[in-house]
């Protein structure tokens, strides 16, 4: 059974307003990290589609063979699995910090 963190509810406004910064504090973090993610895989992805642009035009001035390529299907198999890996280290980590760690309890 999985059960959420108890947390205590606000006995004052002024406990209630700074939960509510706190709220928004997390909530930046989520948009901050977000936006590191997607730029750090954007610039991976344009680093790679540069890096095939370049062996394409060696390899039709003959410079590099085929057989010679540095991406192959195995960088990009790499790839996807080190963004899905990636993907779930990020959204357990945003969701830890917006919602509280979550105790694992056998019924």
């Amino acid at each position: 059974m999985v059960r959420m963190v108890d947390k205590p509810l606000p006995d004052t406004v002024g406990d209630a307003l700074s939960q509510a910064a706190l709220r928004r504090q997390r909530w930046v973090m989520v948009l901050v990290a977000c936006g590191i993610f997607v730029a750090l895989n954007l610039v991976v992805t344009l680093l790679i589609f540069m890096q095939l642009d370049f062996e394409n035009d060696a390899i039709l001035a003959s410079a590099l063979t085929p057989a010679d390529r540095t991406v192959t299907h195995n960088v990009f198999m790499v790839l996807i699995g080190a963004t899905v890996v990636q993907t779930g280290l990020a959204i357990r980590t945003i969701t830890n910090s917006l919602f509280g760690a979550v105790s694992h309890h056998d019924a």
